[in-house]
């Protein structure tokens, strides 16, 4: 298993750092893991690092961090969708729902992410599309655009963030 963890860290060092904290076993070592792809890594790597970061702080409730790590990914590549659906995930888990829906939006505006494939950005943008939907209230469209993103697939867990997104939005059409 040492061996294996040795080669995916050298091979993959931004998947190797995100497995170790999703792992929940390390999470300190994936963020040194992203810390050191920011200070030694490729500009491409130090963007993904970013992002990595992102949302492994809002995981911690680290909010501060969590945002400063989306300001430096924002910067290097503005125009990429992917930090600003990361930016509104961590939002949303600080409970500023403003600033998520802004963050969302502003991530479906770009329509092409470069930085990601053509298949996993079209994967992706029904839970983009869910998460604003939820946040303005539209529920209905939540529902839908979770249920569009949980039939394709499976990229970086969008599966069960759809289905997570769509219970709230479930409840709130009962009501």
């Amino acid at each position: 298993r040492k061996t294996a963890e040795a080669i995916f860290r050298a091979a993959q060092p931004y998947r190797y750092a995100q497995y170790v904290f999703n792992q929940g076993r390390r999470p300190e070592e994936g963020i040194a893991a992203q810390k050191s792809l920011i200070a030694n890594g490729s500009p491409l790597d130090r963007f993904w690092a970013w992002n990595g970061l992102v949302t492994m702080y809002a995981a911690q409730f680290d909010f501060a961090q969590s945002q400063k790590a989306s300001r430096a990914a924002i910067a290097m590549r503005p125009d990429s969708a992917q930090s600003y659906f990361n930016l509104g995930r961590a939002e949303k888990v600080a409970q500023h729902d403003e600033g998520a829906l802004t963050a969302s939006e502003t991530a479906l505006r770009l329509k092409r992410d470069p930085d990601i494939s053509e298949a996993s950005w079209t994967t992706i943008r029904p839970l983009v599309e869910c998460y604003a939907a939820g946040l303005k209230g539209d529920y209905q469209q939540a529902v839908t655009s979770c249920g569009q993103a949980a039939t394709l697939p499976d990229v970086a867990g969008t599966h069960i963030q759809a289905r997570l997104l769509q219970l709230p939005a479930f409840a709130a059409l009962h009501d």
